[in-house]
């Protein structure tokens, strides 16, 4: 183990949930603890948490999503170690290169965007429910151009199946 001496919570191993459910790739099957930040992917998302107060190692510590969900129950305030979390997980770090998540959210904030502030529980409330209308669970998000303005939420199904459209407004400061 190269020692991250962070520590990581609860909402850190919420990152889990967004590795990939199978081991076709073991490494995207894991989050990775990187020490300032941890990282949880699949192919198509990614999520990134930072820890505040840790140090950036190189070579991140990959854990196995799906085994810490099943052995390691956290307390909303209790906190412990990459290392302490395979312990307690009774589980080696993965072997395999982690894509380079972080290039990938850099090149993506250079992305012209409009930006627009929302209940995240309001949108994901509606992202779930429309989510059911089609094979692939797409949903079209359009964002207005225009400030204060609501975010229009669309999902079709098969013709004659049912579709629907959601909203959610942007929140004032």
């Amino acid at each position: 183990f190269k020692t991250t001496k962070a520590m990581y919570t609860k909402i850190h191993l919420e990152a889990g949930k967004i590795a990939s459910k199978t081991t076709i790739k073991p490494e995207l099957a894991a989050i990775a603890f990187f020490g300032d930040k941890v990282i949880g992917c699949d192919s198509f998302r990614a999520i990134e948490l930072s820890v505040p107060g840790g140090k950036r190692i190189e070579k991140p510590i990959l854990l196995n999503a799906a085994t810490l969900r099943k052995r390691v129950k956290l307390e909303k305030e209790e906190s412990i170690s990459a290392e302490g979390l395979a312990v307690a997980a009774r589980t080696i770090p993965v072997e395999g290169r982690y894509p380079d998540v972080e290039k990938i959210m850099s090149d993506a904030e250079k992305n012209e965007c409009i930006t627009v502030s929302v209940n995240g529980h309001y949108m994901a409330d509606l992202l779930k429910q429309l989510s059911n209308f089609n094979k692939f669970a797409q949903v079209v998000i359009k964002i207005p151009t225009a400030p204060g303005r609501p975010i229009l939420l669309e999902a079709k199904g098969k013709e004659g199946e049912i579709s629907g459209r959601g909203l959610v407004m942007p929140m004032n400061r």
